[in-house]
């Protein structure tokens, strides 16, 4: 249950192990020479999946908005809302020093995670 990409590198690497020049290879199966030697550079004997795509998300995400302040961003902006008071990213950064839970320099955070809520929000209205 390969997809046509992966029936491809498979191909280019059986018939480069058979003798076939790489040009021939590339050219007959509508890549680039780029693409082939990429193939061959991934290709691993001990690896059953050599020929499947690797990720390419972040190992790690230093900059992102740590859950738990999602979270508590999340709690006091439904506080708010169910008080009837605005409920904004400045008025949930009021409540939070208020509350002495996070200092002043936060502001970016707060509206990032207020982002989120919003898209969030529209998404469930359109569903």
């Amino acid at each position: 249950m390969c997809t046509q990409d992966e029936q491809d590198r498979i191909m280019a690497m059986e018939r480069y192990h058979g003798g076939e020049s790489p040009k021939a290879i590339y050219t007959s199966l509508g890549h680039s020479k780029y693409w082939f030697f990429k193939w061959l550079k991934r290709y691993d004997i001990h690896d059953p999946k050599w020929y499947e795509d690797k990720s390419k998300r972040p190992l790690t995400s230093p900059f992102r908005t740590p859950r738990e302040i999602e979270k508590i961003v999340c709690m006091t902006r439904q506080h708010l809302y169910n008080q009837g008071t605005f409920c904004g990213a400045q008025a949930i950064l009021w409540q939070l020093e208020e509350e002495g839970i996070i200092p002043l320099h936060l502001t970016d955070i707060l509206f990032t995670v207020e982002m989120k809520i919003l898209f969030i929000m529209v998404h469930d209205m359109i569903d």
